[in-house]
């Protein structure tokens, strides 16, 4: 019976696999959500499987950007609707859905923390990180959580290497409208914005002027559109 039980698992795995490395970047097709659906019905209540289908989806998260940032959340997304909402685990307060957000939250929170101690930060990742900060979806990270991410940013010892302060002022261009939508955080928001420009004083002149053009885009209210 242990035999069978991991050939199956080995059948599993290995279907996970093809079709997480498949998808396209454009993932709104039928086939997309038909492909996760598939992944969805074969977890069959093991919280396991829907560790492991985690882990393939960051793995290539990590090996491309293009897909971590027009693909990896709507991935996350299919998947969270089409999981057996009664699917739980003894030791989380959760069902369902709720358990894909958590094994994604886990991961990012893990993957975050060992790239703030590396010199050469991952561009795929602060991207990603970066989809996550909306309203109204249940991988959507908390407004709290962004600060945190920004704050770990601003005040790494390791901004200035590399493309390190792009991909902090990347982050900032998805992450910044949503903290800024809570009363109770703007001024915390200020405070990062004050620190940046501080910080950027030590940069090349395109550093400075890539604050200056957050600020200004802040004080517009975020619409890329109206900058001059």
């Amino acid at each position: 019976k242990a035999k069978a039980n991991n050939i199956f698992l080995r059948a599993f795995e290995d279907c996970v696999k093809s079709i997480i490395r498949n998808l396209p970047t454009d993932v709104t097709k039928r086939e997309a959500a038909q492909a996760i659906q598939t992944i969805a019905q074969q977890l069959n209540g093991d919280y396991s499987r829907l560790a492991y289908v985690n882990e393939v989806i960051q793995a290539r998260i990590w090996e491309d950007e293009i897909w971590a940032v027009g693909a990896a959340v709507d991935v996350y997304e299919m998947l969270a609707r089409a999981i057996d909402p009664n699917l739980s685990i003894p030791d989380l307060p959760m069902r369902g859905p709720y358990l894909v957000r958590n094994e994604l939250m886990r991961s990012c929170q893990s993957q975050f923390q060992r790239m703030m101690t590396e010199a050469d930060w991952s561009r795929r990742l602060t991207s990603f990180l970066g989809q996550l900060c909306t309203v109204g979806n249940i991988t959507s990270t908390t407004p709290g959580i962004a600060l945190h991410v920004l704050d770990s940013l601003v005040s790494s010892l390791f901004l200035n290497p590399n493309d390190n302060f792009d991909h902090l002022v990347g982050f900032l261009m998805h992450a910044g409208p949503y903290p800024d939508g809570q009363p109770q955080l703007q001024t915390h928001l200020a405070a990062q914005l004050l620190q940046l420009q501080d910080r950027a004083q030590e940069l090349k002149v395109s550093s400075r002027l890539a604050v200056h053009g957050s600020v200004q885009l802040r004080e517009r209210g975020w619409r890329t559109e109206v900058m001059d």
